[in-house]
């Protein structure tokens, strides 16, 4: 039962994610010769939508162990600010139960856990409602989120975690708000600097847009991230016209994408938070194109080794619609029909639990690499 309700938090941590020793970089043998670890968004089957508790719970356990069983050994995991902490100093216990049950079970099962705490979540400010419009940089909210992260990083929950996101794809976010870049960099240095008086090992990052990297944005997060041990990267690679319609990208263009976010992250690692590919035909795509993109995935991240030591695939099953058209809402794009088609195309398998093309692509990948799988 214990193991079922440990479940039952990662699959909310999918629809939402002193004294201490890290864990660096999780347990990879040199010997193995494999780039890094696997990780998949074990967004369980959820079309017939579960009818009770422990139907669900079943559902979330047989997420898990397909991702487990393809070989991944990472498990990425994010929470807003404003759910961990409503309001002041309030924290939710239920939230905060997600959040070390889902640490808990990766490392019960021998997993490199990635923590993402998001003050912002792409498009929107995600703080504790007292907190209002405050500067990120203001000294109440570095001090509150200082006390954060003291409820967070526990002596046990530190030795757990080897990966520490702060903020999510917060370029998106900054360039709508361009005043805001430095005032968000103060509050990030001064993040990093307690996180790392907690706990050296553990290597913190902040999570940011492919787009963004390397042609939105690229001056502004490479000076965002002068003191990130890593850089963390979401990559979609999506075209967008003028009026809104989402396309997807030749999956050729894998390879060359890859290079030019490792050339982002210099001497650094990089780590891919997300990695993803819609399957819908409203995006221009298929099934054929999404399992050519997964190849040509494994095939960039063979040749990058272990300068990417971490890469998630998002996502094992589809969204529901009604979530999706929910996203569409919070993103500020309720009538755009190819954002919500290419949100609800993302699963390796449908929402039925049907297996795309790309699934096999993965197993097959995952197996040919020596991943440790089933």
């Amino acid at each position: 039962m214990m193991r079922r309700v440990i479940m039952l938090a990662v699959v909310f941590l999918c629809m939402t994610w002193a004294g201490c020793k890290g864990r660096g970089d999780g347990p990879i043998s040199p010997e193995t010769g494999l780039p890094g670890v696997l990780s998949i968004s074990a967004m369980p089957r959820l079309n017939p939508f579960p009818t009770t508790p422990e139907e669900y719970v079943d559902l979330a356990v047989a997420a898990f162990e397909l991702a487990y069983d393809a070989g991944a050994r990472g498990q990425m995991s994010t929470f807003t600010w404003a759910a961990l902490e409503p309001d002041q100093g309030g924290y939710d216990s239920t939230k905060f139960g997600e959040l070390n049950g889902a640490i808990l079970n990766a490392a019960n099962h021998g997993m490199v856990s990635l923590l993402g705490i998001q003050l912002i979540n792409t498009t929107a400010r995600e703080l504790p409602a007292d907190l209002g419009a405050a500067a990120f940089d203001d000294p109440i909210v570095m001090a509150r989120f200082h006390a954060l992260l003291d409820q967070i990083l526990t002596p046990e929950n530190c030795e757990r975690i080897s990966y520490l996101s702060i903020g999510n794809e917060v370029d998106a976010y900054l360039r709508a708000h361009p005043t805001e870049w430095d005032h968000y960099k103060a509050f990030y240095n001064d993040a990093v600097q307690y996180v790392h008086g907690i706990d050296p090992d553990i290597k913190v990052g902040v999570t940011g847009t492919f787009d963004g990297a390397v042609l939105q944005s690229p001056s502004e997060l490479l000076s965002l991230n002068d003191m990130s041990d890593v850089i963390i990267l979401t990559y979609y690679p999506l075209e967008a016209d003028g009026e809104g319609m989402i396309t997807a990208r030749d999956p050729d263009d894998v390879s060359d994408d890859f290079t030019q976010m490792l050339s982002v992250a210099g001497e650094k690692k990089l780590i891919l938070q997300e990695v993803g590919y819609p399957a819908s035909e409203t995006n221009l795509s298929s099934e054929a194109m999404q399992a050519e993109f997964v190849h040509h995935v494994f095939s960039a991240w063979k040749t990058a080794g272990a300068r990417i030591p971490f890469l998630n695939f998002f996502l094992l099953h589809d969204f529901t619609q009604s979530m999706c058209d929910g996203f569409g809402g919070y993103y500020g794009l309720p009538g755009n029909t190819s954002f919500k088609t290419f949100l609800c195309s993302l699963g390796l398998r449908k929402d039925d639990g049907t297996a795309r093309l790309a699934w096999g692509t993965l197993l097959d990948e995952a197996a040919e690499m020596g991943l440790p799988g089933k």
